[in-house]
C-alpha cells in the first residue's frame, strides 16, 4: 500500500470521481476484503541537499533502490536477508534481477511523469538541460 493510494481510495469510498490525474489506485476491494495487495510499491525522494533523486522500488522479495545520475545502488534480496545487511547491487548473480526491477522502476516513474508534470520537475529538468 502506498500513501497514493489513499486519495483514490477515500474517493471511491465516498462516491466521488477519482481524478485522472492521480497517480495512486483505490484500494476499495481491498478494504472490503475482496481485493489484492499490490505486487510492488515505489517511493521517491528529493531533499534540498542531495542534488539527486532517490528512488526505490519493494516487491514481496527484492528492495532495489536507484540513486539518480549516481553510480551504485542497493539490492536486498528480503527472503535471504531480512534485516538488509548486504547490499547485492553489485553482485553479479544478481544482475539480471537487478536489470528487471530497474526496468520495473522505470515504467512506474514514466507512467507517473506521463500522467503529471510537477513543477518541481520542469526545475529539476532545467537545473540538467539549462532550459525550461
Amino acid at each position: 500500500i502506498e500513501s497514493v493510494d489513499l486519495f483514490p481510495t477515500l474517493c471511491e469510498l465516498s462516491g466521488l470521481p477519482i481524478p485522472d490525474t492521480i497517480e495512486g489506485t483505490s484500494l476499495k476491494a481491498l478494504v472490503e476484503g475482496m481485493g489484492q495487495v499490490k505486487r510492488q510499491v515505489v517511493a521517491e525522494f528529493e531533499h534540498p541537499r542531495y542534488p539527486n533523486r532517490i528512488n526505490c522500488l519493494r516487491t514481496e522479495r527484492y528492495r532495489f533502490v536507484y540513486y539518480d545520475r549516481e553510480e551504485g545502488g542497493e539490492l536486498y534480496d528480503l527472503q535471504e536477508d531480512p534485516f538488509e545487511m548486504n547490499n547485492l547491487y553489485n553482485d553479479p548473480s544478481y544482475r539480471e534481477i537487478r536489470y528487471n526491477l530497474l526496468e520495473n522502476l522505470f515504467v512506474h516513474i514514466n507512467r507517473y511523469r506521463a500522467k503529471w508534470s510537477h513543477k518541481d520537475d520542469r526545475i529539476y529538468e532545467t537545473s540538467i538541460t539549462g532550459t525550461m
